[in-house]
């Protein structure tokens, strides 16, 4: 029902933040230590810790210069967005905990010291840039109040005094500030560092009913009924999942009962990231999981430990789920590995920077790891057609994918069938995927068809651990490696690497390629499609030595 006293609040109160007393209005009773310190079980990166303080940042697989990223913890206004919600939110005291020495105690003070110092001006409206936007500011309330046991316990007065002020102006103004209608996701992440700060400062336990039904909504409009997050991405349902169990804990903690709809969207969740899991225990790449996570947290930062903790803590048993057929997901396994279809395109508006802008179908696209080896990060199919442009399909209506499989006798096999008029073509795919009861071998089908002429192409986009080694049309093989981080923390590494045989037949051309940006080799298998003629390429790996010297 539209209130009107409540839109002229809103509308005074947006006219009243542009104003300088508006920073004065977030000044108030001050604390000097949490009333409850929370416990943070979840694992840090030992090795972006050691990155940290050897001077360097690590974002989307690179290493930027920490002198570099200051002036962007203190202006954020200049901020890229791919750093912006990774360094304002703070996510990484987790990593420096992993080392737990006075020196990385010390360095996460200064940093943290070094963002009150340049983002609370009042002269500069610091509360009007995207530092403090209301998801970031959840999750850095968040973390600073979680991980204040690593960082804060042993400092002094001067930094107690100074971050006990930034954290309640910044409660004080998320507060005012978050609505239940905005972005669920970013309403949920505000939510959680309301809920953490109510939770631990003085006086303010009698606002958690009031978040907590506001958390009840968010959460219910985020979720699908096979408890898939409308995103369908791997990475944001693992982060919903333990960013519930977070909470749960800090009302255990408070000696507050959860409530019911927490109980019941955590063990409809959990099943989801079980199915998403590979065989190395890491999380698919669906939905742009490859790229930093909008609120701080990027895929590379998501441990298979971090993952066993979440499934582990949501206390949910059983096996993963064959299929979620409201996000869209198929689930087949053998001895041969495991794959994960997609068999929907994306349902939800990603951030800018998550979102695929690369040539793509969007749909039947599928992943394949074979033991705890990563081999396909993303099969998919690429068609251009005859104005150049890239044929892709963004919505699903009435034309849902046919979908058969069966398991029988160990092997695997899935049947996905999609019919779908899009920009005045009909556009035909049917592609099978077999695995066999045995090791080392994985095979599949694909038939094209378009009502018009045009070039497509199956593309194989390998994980990072896996190289091509030989090029040449009749004798493609590729190697599998440890990764580096396996290399880097000295871990024991408990199977050699494999060499695989690619075969293919029915295609034009095959183009093997690294891309110079990612680092990830990729196989194109290229076949010009006749208007209204059906094209069928075959393939398949084989697992032709177990070792190599």
């Amino acid at each position: 029902m539209f209130n009107p006293l409540n839109y002229l609040y809103k509308g005074l109160h947006k006219l009243f933040k542009k104003n300088l007393l508006y920073g004065i209005s977030l000044y108030g009773r001050s604390t000097s230590e949490l009333i409850t310190i929370p416990t943070d079980p979840w694992p840090g990166h030992f090795q972006t810790a050691q990155r940290l303080l050897d001077g360097s940042f690590p974002i989307d697989g690179q290493l930027i210069p920490l002198k570099e990223c200051l002036p962007y913890l203190a202006m954020s206004k200049i901020c890229p967005p791919i750093l912006l919600s990774r360094l304002h939110s703070f996510e990484w005291l987790r990593d420096l905990r992993t080392i737990n020495t006075n020196p990385s105690r010390k360095f996460a003070r200064e940093l943290v010291s070094h963002w009150i110092d340049y983002n609370h001006s009042i002269t500069k409206k610091s509360w009007l840039t995207p530092a403090w936007k209301n998801g970031i500011t959840g999750s850095r309330l968040a973390n600073w109040v979680a991980l204040y046991d690593f960082f804060g316990v042993t400092a002094n007065d001067s930094f107690r005094q100074a971050f006990f002020k930034s954290l309640i102006r910044q409660y004080r103004y998320l507060r005012r500030n978050y609505s239940i209608k905005e972005d669920p996701l970013e309403a949920f992440l505000s939510l959680k560092g309301l809920i953490f700060c109510a939770c631990t400062l003085p006086r303010q336990k009698h606002r958690i009913p009031g978040f907590l039904k506001d958390l009840e909504f968010v959460s219910k409009k985020q979720l699908l009924p096979d408890g898939g997050h409308v995103s369908r991405s791997p990475l944001i349902q693992f982060i919903l999942l333990r960013d519930l169990i977070d909470i749960r804990l800090l009302l255990k903690g408070a000696e507050l009962e959860d409530p019911l709809f927490m109980q019941q969207a955590i063990h409809a969740m959990a099943p989801l990231v079980r199915l998403f899991r590979h065989g190395d225990g890491g999380l698919a790449s669906f939905m742009g999981n490859n790229d930093p996570y909008n609120m701080g947290i990027g895929a590379e930062n998501i441990s298979p430990g971090s993952v066993d903790m979440a499934l582990s803590l949501a206390d949910v048993r059983g096996r993963p789920p064959g299929r979620a057929p409201y996000i869209g997901i198929e689930r087949c396994t053998s001895k041969a590995g495991l794959v994960l279809l997609n068999a929907k395109p994306s349902l939800y508006e990603l951030p800018p920077f998550m979102r695929s802008e690369e040539p793509g179908i969007n749909i039947l696209d599928f992943e394949w790891s074979s033991g705890r080896q990563r081999i396909i990060n993303r099969s998919d199919v690429v068609v251009q057609l005859a104005d150049h442009s890239w044929l892709q399909i963004k919505d699903i209506d009435e034309a849902q994918p046919v979908i058969k499989r069966h398991n029988k006798d160990g092997n695997g096999y899935i049947e996905a069938e999609l019919e779908k008029t899009t920009r005045g073509l009909v556009y035909h795919h049917k592609r099978q995927l077999y695995l066999a009861p045995e090791e080392g071998d994985f095979r599949g089908h694909d038939t094209l068809t378009v009502s018009e002429s045009s070039m497509g192409a199956v593309r194989f986009i390998f994980s990072n651990t896996v190289d091509i080694v030989s090029d040449a049309p009749q004798r493609i093989r590729i190697r599998t490696r440890p990764s580096g981080e396996e290399i880097n923390l000295q871990k024991k590494i408990k199977h050699l690497p494999q060499i695989w045989r690619f075969i293919a037949s029915g295609c034009e051309n095959i183009i093997c390629q690294t891309s110079p940006e990612t680092g990830l080799s990729y196989l194109l298998l290229l076949v010009p499609l006749s208007a209204d003629k059906a094209q069928t390429l075959k393939w398949a790996f084989r697992l032709e030595v177990g070792a190599i010297e």
